[in-house]
């Protein structure tokens, strides 16, 4: 009878823990991102409509349209659940899928159950219509898609004036000269079916297709720190190249063609203290007259700039043992836990210390002898708590000639990794956008990207680190690598934490907030080819110990 109470009170009180623990959760369920799916997608020609259900904990949502090799053709962000969207640069005959993602604003991110992928059937201006009208030549326009199964009209207008409208049945139609010679702006051409435009393009005549260029990094008459410098400009759509010109007063230094609006320079062009001159050009075929520029002067700090400390763990799920980590050889660590300006209220940090609660830590390095200048103010949100479960996205360089020693290392990684309940999602050898899209997907908390290289000159060795920016979440744990294997490569083979500043897709906003990439080491260096045959080991080692610190489980 006894033994038959016990058993009795005991089931009670699993009964009761579990009715507590399901409570609870449900309680607390809307702070935790839940699965949900798109409802509908409706489109009238380039319009569509997109409604999917609410994530109560989501702070903001993420569309993004992807073309067919996963290159990202759109993106928006948004608080609401249901969106319009406008894709006037849809192709005819392209396949797109649309992926939502629902966002944290601490880092953390669900996808949508069921993307939508869809084949734009729509006939559209061709992209390899010329963006020019010639005086005194007929205009080939170039249509993509089947003109023959409706009634399509093409309208031509001017000056907000319709000068012609005419049925389409080809997909190359000509437009004669005597339209648009002689006169100057944008003509715009419109393509319909019955009432509705199902594509539009402006023509210019006389003038620049190329939109205004603007450089916004950095800005006119800066004083720059001596590191590599982030150029980024805006505008300049529509042309067709872009080139970079570096001057020192009136010396040219480098000239060099560029492909996109967001590149790093290395500080090796530049000197303390000196003064120069960025022009960046862009070109529509070549043509001078429709050529647009901008160009910046800034100077060159004459003063180093302290690096920003770093905390020694992911601060989403911290255990409330704060570990401040000052990367330079002086200054002192100055921290708040409140929010406030460390270099005004900071408290001097000396060890490490517990909070028990969430707070936002600030921290910054300060020389006191003011030979250095301060670094930059780290932000943390630390969050107190655990997480279950972790996983890590690692990709491989697609060219890479050492596969055999890179698989080596994740084999290594991965027997390690399930020892701790992280799942390792190995990439399959796909391009850097499939790469990027299929960590997103996969709500991954790392997106790792290991290489070996070879240097243009031959003349680097060493190992390389590389992030977004010292704002970013990864600072800390590229630190943390980057000083782990000081301790294990040769002598002189640390090449240094560098920032990508959005220049590299797998480091910038499109990817997970937590990415990486890694050179171990350059192939065309004896030292370096021979030290990671020989130390293939200790390498993934290294490399899985630091995340393995940094995610609190080792």
């Amino acid at each position: 009878m006894k033994k038959l109470t016990i058993a009795i009170v005991f089931i009670i009180f699993i009964f009761i823990g579990t009715t507590i623990s399901v409570s609870f959760s449900l309680i607390n369920s809307d702070n935790y991102l839940r699965n949900f799916n798109i409802i509908s997608v409706d489109n009238v020609s380039t319009n569509f409509n997109i409604t999917y259900e609410k994530v109560k904990a989501a702070d903001s949502y993420e569309i993004v349209l992807y073309n067919s090799d996963d290159t990202v053709f759109f993106s928006k962000k948004t608080n609401q659940n249901n969106v319009n969207l406008n894709l006037t640069n849809i192709e005819n005959n392209k396949e797109y899928r649309i992926v939502i993602f629902a966002l944290k604003n601490d880092g953390n991110s669900i996808t949508v159950n069921n993307p939508y992928t869809f084949t734009y059937l729509e006939p559209t201006f061709s992209k390899d219509n010329s963006l020019i009208f010639k005086d005194k030549e007929d205009y080939s326009l170039l249509i993509d898609g089947d003109l023959t199964k409706k009634d399509y009209f093409l309208e031509i207008s001017f000056d907000n004036k319709q000068i012609k409208k005419d049925i389409v049945k080809d997909n190359e139609y000509a437009i004669n000269n005597k339209l648009f010679t002689g006169k100057t702006g944008i003509f715009t051409l419109k393509l319909y079916d019955k009432n509705t435009v199902i594509n539009e393009m402006n023509i210019f005549s006389n003038m620049s297709p190329i939109k205004d260029l603007k450089i916004i990094n950095p800005k006119k008459d800066a004083t720059l720190k001596y590191k590599d410098i982030n150029l980024m400009f805006e505008g300049g759509e529509n042309a067709t190249k872009y080139s970079l010109v570096i001057y020192k007063g009136e010396s040219l230094i480098k000239k060099t063609n560029i492909n996109k609006n967001n590149i790093i320079i290395s500080s090796e062009f530049f000197n303390k203290g000196e003064k120069y001159t960025l022009k960046v050009i862009a070109y529509y075929e070549d043509i001078d007259k429709y050529e647009k520029s901008d160009k910046v002067e800034f100077t060159i700090n004459d003063k180093e700039t302290l690096d920003s400390p770093y905390i020694n763990q992911n601060p989403l799920y911290s255990n409330g043992k704060i570990n401040l980590i000052n990367p330079n050889d002086s200054g002192t660590i100055y921290y708040t836990i409140d929010g406030k300006d460390p270099s005004i209220n900071g408290i001097e940090y000396h060890e490490p210390f517990n909070i028990n609660t969430n707070a936002v830590i600030k921290a910054i390095v300060i020389d006191n002898n003011k030979l250095k200048d301060n670094s930059d103010i780290s932000t943390y949100n630390v969050n107190i708590g655990n997480k279950e479960k972790y996983k890590v996205y690692l990709r491989l360089d697609s060219n890479n000639e050492n596969t055999e020693v890179l698989n080596q290392i994740i084999k290594n990684m991965d027997d390690t990794f399930k020892k701790y309940n992280i799942e390792l999602i190995k990439d399959d050898g796909s391009d850097v956008n499939t790469s990027i899209a299929s960590a997103k997907y996969n709500n991954v908390d790392l997106y790792l990207a290991l290489k070996t290289g070879n240097s243009s000159s031959h003349d680097l060795k060493g190992f390389e680190i590389w992030i977004n920016d010292e704002n970013s979440l990864s600072y800390s744990l590229g630190n943390l690598i980057k000083n782990n294997f000081s301790s294990i490569y040769y002598e002189n083979a640390n090449r240094g934490l560098k920032y990508a500043y959005n220049s590299l897709d797998e480091l910038g906003y499109n990817n997970v907030s937590l990415s990486i990439l890694i050179n171990l080491g350059y192939l065309d260096n004896k030292d370096d080819s021979k030290y990671l045959k020989e130390n293939t080991l200790k390498v993934s080692e290294s490399l899985t110990n630091s995340i393995l610190k940094y995610f609190g489980l080792f």
